[in-house]
């Protein structure tokens, strides 16, 4: 869209994609001001005025507003003017909408004018879902189930991205009751596919929510199901940030209970940790045997003698007592604890796997693990300080005792190395994509790459991080041959990148600054 807009566009046209790029960045209030405008300007009976109306109504329905429902009930009266080569777009909005909304009375029930939208396969793949949304909401579950797999697979056939993840998910959450895993391995699947298919990381907080839930039963899970929330949300633009925090109201109060500093290693032995560690500690030398706390030391901590306590004694109890935490309810110190102990588990087993892999193949994983991330600079500060990932690298490859003991020195550096085999899915579709564009380079451009990737500062890291997986996100026959910029040949020619993919993650950028930005980052490897 940025590509054909930079081409030169009637105004209509260029206010329908610019309401279009403001949807996938969820500023949803500015695309109703655009439409608005672009609405006032448009005839009324042609293609355009009804995919901006669609697109008004689909957007006034995320947002709550009845006047969703007045252009809902337009839109299916006048379905028989509307032009043929708009109806699919203007069904799968229709659908959508009704099969979210059919409780309401003043929806009425819209039909299919006639079966050729089965040929349609992207409008097919919504009628199907807003059909199973609807068999799932009046109780028959097993008719839904195989609606919802029917989408799926039609989505995958279309190779509809939106189409694919929004199935998954909904089949996720509609399924929840009645077929849990199987709506647990759908909610992990909607998850990556939202970090493969959006850059966005705002985009996923339904996926994240949906995953959030299904998974609620898994301590550990939920913790991160939170932890990766809290940092999409980080992503939402600040005219949404209210309208998102009333929509996850329930989560947003949860997120301050998960909040850890892994650097702190001392508390105040307070009444509340008091009390908790006297109901947990039922026989002080039987806590002593197993846990190896001195019983003189218990005795001082849960009468208070002693005011403050180490948190590895913390997770010597925890551990040794095999004391299940509850993350939302526990003290904090407690909570602190129990995740570094977490961490410790999920390093050792880390570790243990890293064994397995050629230098070659630890490199890559590592790095492309650490392009996911999210917010690097304020929740893992030291990695993305210049010289560590660098110097964490050299080691993995040439010396796995002296990379252990480098990463083992920081909580902080432990748990990535922690998350390389047990990544979040949302993670996990992100690292996929910087996986694939590493392994595609040749052996020794690849080895080039990575060490001038490796001299930038975090911030311009980010830029190339975006720049690889849209590189291979966007590797799709879209029936266009679009060109990258004249500077950015000698770059595609050095690395032997493809042209049009190079251009396709060029003008996936919308501001023409950031493109200017990606260009200067990019010859700097040249």
């Amino acid at each position: 869209m940025n590509y054909y807009e930079s081409a030169g566009l009637p105004s209509g046209w260029r206010g329908y994609i610019r309401a279009i790029k403001l949807t996938w960045n969820r500023k949803y209030f500015k695309v109703l001001k655009v439409l608005e405008t672009a609405l006032v300007n448009t005839r009324k009976s042609g293609i355009l005025y009804y995919l901006m109306l669609s697109k008004k109504m689909s957007i006034l329905h995320f947002l709550g507003r009845e006047e969703a429902t007045v252009i809902y009930n337009k839109l299916r009266e006048e379905f028989s003017r509307i032009p043929p080569f708009s109806r699919s777009t203007v069904v799968s909005s229709l659908l959508n909408v009704y099969a979210r909304t059919a409780d309401n009375p003043k929806m009425k029930k819209f039909r299919l004018w006639s079966d050729s939208y089965k040929k349609d396969q992207n409008g097919w793949c919504f009628f199907l879902l807003g059909k199973a949304r609807d068999f799932a909401k009046k109780g028959d579950i097993a008719k839904a189930k195989r609606l919802f797999w029917e989408c799926i697979e039609e989505s995958l056939k279309a190779d509809h991205p939106i189409a694919i993840a929004t199935a998954y998910n909904d089949a996720a959450w509609y399924l929840r009751s009645s077929y849990p895993e199987d709506s647990i391995n759908y909610a992990r699947k909607a998850a990556c596919l939202n970090g493969k298919y959006r850059e966005s990381s705002a985009s996923a907080l339904p996926s994240i929510d949906t995953l959030i839930e299904v998974e609620k039963d898994f301590v550990s899970r939920e913790v991160a199901n939170l932890e990766i929330f809290s940092g999409c949300m980080q992503g939402v633009p600040k005219e949404m940030e209210n309208n998102i925090r009333k929509r996850y109201a329930h989560r947003m109060t949860l997120l301050p209970k998960i909040l850890t500093d892994l650097e702190k290693s001392l508390y105040g032995n307070d009444m509340e940790l008091r009390e908790w560690l006297s109901r947990s500690i039922r026989s002080i030398k039987q806590t002593s045997l197993l846990s190896g706390v001195a019983r003189d030391n218990l005795s001082k901590l849960i009468n208070g003698k002693t005011q403050t306590i180490r948190g590895e004694t913390l997770r010597k109890i925890i551990a040794g007592l095999e004391i299940e935490v509850d993350p939302f309810n526990d003290p904090y110190p407690i909570v602190n604890e129990w995740i570094k102990l977490q961490i410790d588990k999920g390093f050792g087993n880390a570790i243990t796997e890293l064994e397995k892999l050629k230098p070659s193949e630890r490199e890559i994983l590592i790095l492309s693990t650490y392009t996911a991330l999210l917010n690097r600079r304020k929740d893992y500060p030291y990695l993305s300080r210049k010289g560590t990932l660098s110097h964490a690298l050299e080691l993995c490859k040439e010396d796995l005792r002296r990379f252990r003991e480098f990463i083992e020195n920081r909580y902080e550096t432990k748990k990535f190395v922690a998350q390389l085999f047990e990544l979040h899915p949302f993670l996990e579709g992100r690292r996929d994509l910087v996986r694939k564009f590493l392994k595609a380079l040749p052996a020794r451009k690849r080895k080039e790459f990575i060490q001038k990737y490796l001299q930038f500062a975090d911030e311009d890291r980010e830029v190339i991080d975006t720049f690889m997986r849209n590189y291979v996100r966007y590797d799709r026959n879209w029936g266009l041959r679009a060109k990258p910029p004249t500077e950015l040949h000698p770059f595609t020619q050095k690395y032997r990148l493809k042209k049009a993919q190079t251009a396709l993650a060029y003008w996936a950028l919308d501001k023409k600054k950031e493109r200017k930005k990606l260009a200067d980052r990019l010859l700097r490897f040249v």
